[in-house]
């Protein structure tokens, strides 16, 4: 399980290239390998990279284990106007990725509870996210974390993309895993 050396902070201006192509390398390895259908283009990836705009406008977490930066999450407080949550009380989570040597470890669930604690903490009653149609593997990470489909929220942007919405309540709960 996850090392309990990983500190889950907020990225700060140093973070930022190297969070960037952590997010370029998740995408376009992680989604290569598990749907080639998927193209990430340059467009794209100059958003991945772009995490000081994120990073100015709302909250960029990243899992720091030895001063290495092995996952982030973006949470979008609410009523932020980047936001694409459906909901009106609802943060948003974007941008997540792990570290293809982590995965598995727990990084991820340490990136959400804080997120969720994040949430807690801006009075935000739900947490969304969306998840690219056919990314199984994502959805039963999410729906083990407690996240419920929810069709209102998808995104139609096809042909380049089609984003399913998942909802979960939120509770104070810190990265740790203790209540706050």
């Amino acid at each position: 399980m996850l090392d309990t050396s990983v500190v889950v902070r907020e990225a700060t201006s140093a973070d930022s290239e190297r969070v960037g192509e952590l997010l370029v390398d998740s995408f376009v390895s992680t989604y290569g390998k598990k749907m080639p259908e998927v193209v990430v283009t340059e467009a794209r990836k100059d958003d991945l990279r772009d995490v000081e705009t994120k990073r100015i406008h709302e909250c960029v977490l990243v899992a720091d284990l030895g001063g290495r930066i092995v996952g982030t999450v973006t949470v979008y407080r609410p009523h932020s106007p980047r936001s694409r949550t459906w909901q009106p009380s609802a943060a948003e989570i974007r941008y997540m990725a792990v570290a293809s040597d982590v995965q598995g470890k727990g990084v991820a669930e340490s990136l959400i509870r804080e997120a969720l604690h994040r949430a807690w903490s801006w009075r935000a009653k739900e947490l969304t996210l969306h998840v690219r149609r056919g990314a199984t593997g994502v959805v039963r990470f999410y729906e083990r974390l407690g996240w419920k489909r929810e069709p209102k929220g998808d995104r139609d942007e096809r042909p380049v993309i089609y984003l399913e919405g998942y909802t979960r309540a939120v509770e104070n709960t810190r990265a740790d895993g203790s209540a706050s």
